[in-house]
């Protein structure tokens, strides 16, 4: 294998030869990388590597740095009292069973007295529906009706104007301006008469 030379090359890099067999190139993101992970900023720098990288790989810093940094974070956020997912606490387990695993679901066996019970409640609803539904159909009957008896009137009266108000429009569309109905009133009202 070829290295680098200068000042990515040098004993640092046999080191690193020695230590992982890879071949790490001055343009190579994954050289990058590697020194990034190893903590060894000053090398990119322009810091000649056999005068810091020697000393950590000896001494196996650069290994275990990522170990060693993610177990501290985790008995820091233990100390504070957040909870962790490697946690072997049985208080979480009980947690995440009652929050998340859904019980099987049986279909409830009625007694003749609870079915006739349930039968009577959905007759009461549907009769509730019913008279509901009749009132709307009469109430659009009665409209219907008082609107018959209105061009009636307007025949009998004017026959320009009932003629008029029966053409029909050729490109009908819905106003965009006009708000969805919703409880509250609008904040702009909708001028109609433009």
């Amino acid at each position: 294998m070829k290295y680098n030379e200068g000042i990515y090359g040098g004993p640092a890099l046999e080191e690193l030869k020695q230590l992982y067999g890879t071949e790490w190139h001055r343009n190579s993101t994954d050289s990058w990388y590697f020194y990034k992970r190893l903590g060894i900023i000053s090398l990119i720098k322009g810091v000649p590597k056999h005068k810091t990288l020697s000393t950590r790989t000896h001494t196996g810093i650069g290994r275990a740095t990522a170990a060693s940094r993610g177990a501290a974070k985790r008995a820091k956020a233990a100390s504070r009292g957040a909870p962790s997912h490697l946690s072997s606490d049985p208080r979480y387990e009980a947690m995440k069973q009652i929050m998340f695993q859904e019980e099987p679901r049986t279909t409830p066996q009625l007694t003749e007295e609870d079915l006739e019970r349930h039968q009577t409640i959905l007759r009461a609803d549907m009769v509730v529906k019913m008279k509901a539904s009749r009132a709307r159909r009469e109430e659009r009957e009665n409209k219907y009706a008082a609107m018959e008896a209105a061009y009636e009137a307007l025949e009998k009266a004017d026959e320009r104007l009932f003629k008029a108000a029966c053409v029909r429009d050729a490109n009908v569309v819905f106003p965009r301006q006009m708000r969805v109905p919703t409880e509250t009133p609008p904040t702009k009202i909708w001028d109609y008469l433009k």
